[in-house]
């Protein structure tokens, strides 16, 4: 058993949890166009501190990713169908971020 005693994080190393308002209204835009990332396919662990700041990165032609490399979290395989509406939904979401 350890009895080492617990030592508390210094505040530097502390990530503060945001969201709120910008999380949601980012998450709804990319919902209302149908829009992937890379921060959602990629599994990032800084997505929330990106929406935060009303920041994505998109993933254009599609959620699948032909390239592989070995340390992405995002699903490798062929190119997806094209849809010729997706610049437009891109340039509409930059917009309304």
């Amino acid at each position: 058993m350890n009895n080492r005693p617990y030592l508390k994080k210094p505040e530097w190393l502390r990530i503060k949890m945001q969201g709120g308002q910008n999380l949601n209204h980012v998450q709804k835009t990319l919902d209302k166009f149908g829009l992937t990332t890379v921060c959602d396919e990629a599994s990032c662990p800084n997505r929330m501190e990106c929406f935060s700041k009303s920041t994505a990165t998109f993933m254009i032609l599609g959620s699948v990713c032909t390239r592989g490399c070995t340390f992405c979290d995002i699903a490798t395989g062929a190119g997806q169908i094209i849809d010729k509406l997706e610049p437009k939904h891109i340039a509409d979401a930059v917009k309304a971020l």
